[in-house]
């Protein structure tokens, strides 16, 4: 139950298009979650694990990009604790024996 509620926020270097690495701040919510937003605010991606793509899904919505600012700054005690609305990706593995 714990890992479950648990959450925390670090900093690192962002994978980005054309292989830029600014700094971001990364966000995790139980073991659901994994998120980051870039320093200068322009850049935010949510870990989405699918079998094709790139996990890193860039957050293209101005109004999806301010949830994840703002659950980092919840996290960083910045900002008053609030709900904040974020888009969570289920993957359903393959039935055993048969190829996606």
């Amino acid at each position: 139950m714990r890992l479950a509620g648990s959450s925390e926020t670090y900093s690192d270097r962002a994978s980005v298009e054309g292989n830029l690495t600014p700094y971001a701040r990364y966000f995790r919510l139980g073991q659901s979650m994994l998120g980051y937003v870039t320093e200068d605010g322009q850049q935010t991606a949510l870990w989405t694990p699918t079998l094709d793509a790139d996990p890193w899904q860039a957050i293209l919505d101005p109004a999806q990009a301010a949830q994840v600012r703002s659950a980092v700054e919840i996290l960083d005690r910045r900002q008053a604790p609030a709900f904040v609305l974020l888009p969570i990706a289920v993957t359903v593995p393959p039935a055993e024996g048969k190829t996606p």
